[in-house]
Formats: C-alpha cells, structure tokens, sequence
C-alpha cells in the first residue's frame, strides 16, 4: 500500500473563485465517486466469501485490493479537503487585512525635525572645513620641517 501512494503526484494549479464549486464537484463526482464504486463493489465480494475460503490466497488478494483502493479514495478526499481547507485559510486572511490596515497607515508629511537635521548639517559641515584646515596647517608644517633639514 506504501508503494502505492509513492506513486502519486503532487500539482498546483489556479482557478477563478467562481469556478472553486464546480472544481469540487467534478473531483468529488468523478475520481471519489468512481473509487467509491469500486470500493463498495470489492466489499460485496468480500462479504460474499464462505468461512471456510478466508484463509485463502484469493481473500487476501480482495483485502489487499480494497486496502488499495480505500488508500486511493482517500487521497481524493483529501485533494477536496485541501482545496476547501485553502479556501478557508484564504478567506481568513482576507478577514483579517481590514484589521491591520489601519495600523498600517503613513504618517501625513511633517517639516518637524527638518531644521533640526539642516542645523546639524550644518554644524557638522563647519567642523569638517576646521578638520582640513588644520590637517592641512600641519601638513603644511611638516613638509617645510623636511625641506629645511
């Protein structure tokens, strides 16, 4: 039964809101309802079995079978299960968006703090033209204390 279900695959794939029914039903009328045929058919054969033939290669063989198709039936249902688990998540999300919007508004624009940021440009300005006019003042002497020696 584990090889089973190694063999299936797994796809995405998106369709339009309107149509998430109709996808549904068609995954429910069609490869559930078909298993579940099966199923129902495998089982009638099982119960029709004497006593005496349950310990037999061929019952076995049934249950084996049913086990298959059960697994089988299963993953169908679970395909519609997420499909509607999404969409709730979905759903939820799209809830709770409003909610956090207000949250998430800007600021209108403000000139506070502008002249105070102007001022330390400014500031910070003046102290780098002192920084190079230094460096350069003692640069200036160092280069005359070389020529001079």
């Amino acid at each position: 039964m584990q090889g089973e279900e190694e063999n299936r695959a797994t796809l995405q794939y998106s369709i339009r809101m309107q149509d998430l029914p109709e996808e549904i039903g068609r995954l429910i009328e069609g490869p559930a309802s078909t298993q579940l045929d099966k199923v129902n058919k495998k089982t009638r054969k099982l119960l029709a079995y004497e006593e005496e033939n349950f310990l037999s290669e061929p019952f076995r063989d049934d249950i084996h079978m049913l086990r298959l198709m059960l697994a089988n039936l299963d993953a169908s249902l679970r395909d519609v299960d997420n499909i509607v688990s999404g969409y709730f998540s979905m759903m939820e999300e799209a809830q709770e968006a409003p909610e956090m919007a207000p949250a998430m508004e800007l600021l209108p624009p403000t000139t506070e703090g502008i002249e105070t940021l102007s001022d330390a440009t400014e500031e910070l300005s003046k102290k780098l033209k002192l920084f190079k006019e230094k460096e350069g003042a003692k640069n200036a002497e160092e280069s005359s204390a070389d020529t001079s020696e």
